[in-house]
């Protein structure tokens, strides 16, 4: 594991907090499908079908959620950043903000985990 000066972790807390609003996005869409908020798609589930659905999903995504961002500190930081990255989450065009040693860290870490 890398240990980060502060601005590294000032742009890792950027970052992930960027990653949640996005991931937060994600689940937003999905929620609006399933209770049916879409256009011009008719409605095939009952109610209460849907209600379980949501549900489903919502406790998912918060046990998801609080497991990646509830309780960070600064020596969670890269780890967070890494697994955010080898999740799609963020992108290279995200985390080239770091300088090239953390960016290369980052970068051989989540090629060797995607082998």
């Amino acid at each position: 594991m890398m240990d980060l000066t502060k601005e590294q972790k000032r742009i890792a807390k950027r970052l992930i907090d960027i990653a949640l609003e996005r991931e937060c996005a994600v689940f937003n869409l999905r929620m609006k499908t399933l209770a049916g908020h879409h256009l011009n798609t008719k409605l095939t589930k009952p109610n209460h079908q849907r209600y379980l659905d949501i549900y489903k999903l919502t406790t998912k995504f918060d046990k998801h959620i609080a497991d990646r961002y509830d309780g960070l500190s600064g020596s969670r930081y890269f780890m967070t950043v890494v697994n955010l990255y080898c999740d799609g989450v963020l992108k290279d065009e995200d985390i080239i903000e770091f300088d090239d040693e953390v960016f290369m860290q980052i970068k051989n870490i989540a090629d060797w985990r995607n082998r």
